[in-house]
């Protein structure tokens, strides 16, 4: 089996791009440099979408946990990139934080999609490169795993791309 190059969680929020990792503020990966600029451009161009203020943030600078999916993508299955796609949510509907009003859930997923758009084409980049070996079976772009918490503050849906070996 092979070892995904996206870890990805979507969750609605805070208007965040979160990048690894959530356990330590200083901590950092061999690509921590490539995955803040990559961050960077897909905040950026979520903003420019329809204005909303996406940040990129690491995951911990607001405070740190015990772990996120972050860590474990990234830390643990070894991706080259993990993400959470902190959508829109708080600065939307502030007694309700988490729920996004149907009128604006187009407009959410518009932004979500440009800057998955970025990410694609990151990897279509690195594939290039050569840094990442597309797979020989028909597996490429398959959704290895997918995880649905649907209750709580922390709902949200985990993928896993299977891409590269």
């Amino acid at each position: 089996s092979s070892t995904p190059v996206l870890g990805l969680s979507v969750q609605s929020g805070n208007e965040n791009w979160l990048y690894p990792y959530g356990y330590e503020k200083q901590a950092s990966s061999k690509n921590s440099n490539e995955i803040l600029q990559l961050a960077n451009e897909v905040a950026r161009i979520m903003r420019n979408v329809a204005e909303v203020p996406f940040n990129s943030v690491k995951s911990g600078a607001y405070k740190t946990a015990s772990g996120t999916s972050l860590d474990w993508y990234k830390g643990v299955l070894g991706t080259r990139y993990a993400f959470t796609a902190d959508l829109r949510g708080k600065s939307f509907n502030r007694s309700k934080r988490y729920i996004v009003e149907p009128h604006l859930i187009k407009d959410s997923g518009k932004e979500f999609l440009a800057g998955m758009k970025v990410v694609f084409e990151k990897l279509i980049q690195d594939v290039k490169k050569g840094w990442i070996k597309p797979e020989a079976e028909k597996t490429s772009g398959m959704i290895r795993n997918v995880n649905k918490k649907t209750e709580g503050e922390n709902a949200g849906l985990n993928i896993s791309l299977r891409i590269a070996k």
